[in-house]
């Protein structure tokens, strides 16, 4: 592939990482906001950190659209289909986006190696 079209690939991947980033902070952020207004022992508000830190940025649209966590929604094969590829979609832009973070990082940390040197 040309050059021109790699490099086109590449910054629209990394304004796509760079948003999930954005949307996994703000969720991370509510998700906090929550915890700590709800969770006394440390035990289980590092529990709720935890799982919401790690899971529920990439959960949390499909259970939207599908019917929610309890368990309302997607009660036919479709329902459970388009829930499963709205997971699968959000995986991979989840992927993406902590492949722009560290990413960011190696490039942060090599320059700051060779500025030591």
């Amino acid at each position: 592939m040309p050059t021109i079209f790699r490099c086109a690939w590449v910054l629209r991947f990394q304004k796509l990482g760079w948003v999930y980033v954005w949307y996994h902070l703000a969720l991370f952020a509510i998700g906090l906001y929550d915890a700590v207004s709800k969770y006394w022992q440390i035990g289980d508000f590092l529990g709720e950190v935890g799982v919401g830190f790690i899971l529920y940025p990439v959960l949390v649209p499909a259970l939207t659209l599908c019917g929610g966590v309890h368990g309302q929604g997607a009660d036919s094969t479709i329902g459970c289909i388009i829930q499963l590829l709205i997971v699968g979609l959000v995986a991979s832009w989840a992927i993406i986006g902590w492949r722009v973070v560290l990413s960011k990082g190696w490039k942060w940390a090599r320059r700051n190696r060779a500025l030591k040197a």
